[in-house]
């Protein structure tokens, strides 16, 4: 099959946002848009296409199955691969690590309670 070119997408402001943290000030909005955009530009086109489909378009995963007559497992796969690609690419401009927040203790299941 051909490979469709596709028409540039403007990136949604909570796209853009999830990449950096721009009231650290740490990084501009303009270069954060730049680095993103090259880094979309590297990726493979197929995990390009599903990301834009997903994300920008705001089809999710159900749009990237459809449009590329996948079954949903494959295009969660495909998308997600394409997410972790970006993140590696982006992962300087991160901010710190998300805050840790504790858990709570899971009860131990009743099979286990009973081999004691």
């Amino acid at each position: 099959m051909p490979e469709r070119h596709h028409r540039p997408v403007p990136l949604p402001p909570d796209v853009v946002s999830a990449v950096g943290d721009l009231a650290a000030g740490t990084t501009s909005e303009a270069e954060l848009l730049e680095r993103l955009e090259s880094a979309l530009r590297l990726l493979p086109p197929a995990e390009r296409n599903a990301v834009l489909t997903a994300h920008a378009n705001d089809d999710g995963v159900a749009g990237v199955a459809a449009a590329y007559d996948l079954s949903h497992e494959d295009a969660e796969a495909l998308t997600r691969s394409a997410v972790q690609l970006l993140r590696g690419a982006l992962a300087d401009a991160e901010p710190d690590a998300a805050p840790a927040y504790g858990t709570i203790a899971r009860r131990p299941s009743a099979a286990k309670k009973r081999a004691d």
